[in-house]
């Protein structure tokens, strides 16, 4: 009855759908020892529910922490960090690591990267929010970081397997830092970069 109510053109773009993506998906993370979370699962984590757009599936690898009672602190920052910025990101990374708080960061060049290697330097467990599917570690340049990152902590995105990192999807992956996270430190950053959107979606947050 609905969908006979429907124009021809609007029926063909419901019935066209299938869920064959949605298994190979399943089936390359199976292969690949990559976990899924879904918003129905007990350890997806709480905060994000409490945010407008909650992500409805998460991919990661390695360990995550329990966002629920363990303090989750993002910090973020510019790319082009100061002598004075690296040096307060990774002594930030360090002390809050070494206070029992998680770091949550996006691995990028700068200062996010910056914080959660004095994270690892402090033997603590750190989160990596990616802007590209699981299997694209951008940036390529800090495979290492990554690498380390999941010796105790996890890796984690939004975005389905081999999803190139597109500069917009970054501002999106943003508010899962924020929203993941008890408190934001910003670090360095210009009055319109990416860690100052962070900082307004943690105030709306």
């Amino acid at each position: 009855k609905i969908l006979g109510d429907l124009g021809i053109d609007s029926q063909s773009k419901i019935l066209d759908k299938t869920l064959d993506k949605a298994k190979s998906v399943l089936r390359w993370c199976e292969k690949s020892s990559v976990k899924i979370v879904t918003l129905e699962d007990d350890n997806y984590p709480e905060p994000l529910k409490d945010i407008k757009t909650s992500p409805g599936v998460l991919y990661y690898v390695g360990n995550l922490p329990d966002f629920n009672n363990d303090l989750c602190i993002g910090v973020v920052g510019t790319r082009e960090m100061t002598k004075f910025g690296e040096q307060s990101a990774f002594e930030i990374g360090y002390g809050l690591t070494k206070g029992g708080a998680i770091v949550i960061s996006g691995c990028a060049l700068g200062i996010d990267c910056t914080a959660q290697k004095g994270a690892l330097v402090a033997d603590g467990a750190t989160v990596a929010i990616l802007g590209s599917g699981i299997d694209v570690l951008y940036p390529y340049q800090n495979k290492d970081t990554f690498v380390k990152i999941l010796e105790k902590g996890a890796i984690i995105t939004e975005y389905p397997p081999h999803t190139p990192p597109h500069g917009y999807n970054f501002p999106v992956r943003n508010r899962l830092i924020s929203g993941i996270s008890k408190g934001l430190v910003v670090v360095e950053g210009d009055r319109n970069s990416g860690a100052m959107i962070t900082a307004e979606r943690a105030t709306e947050q």
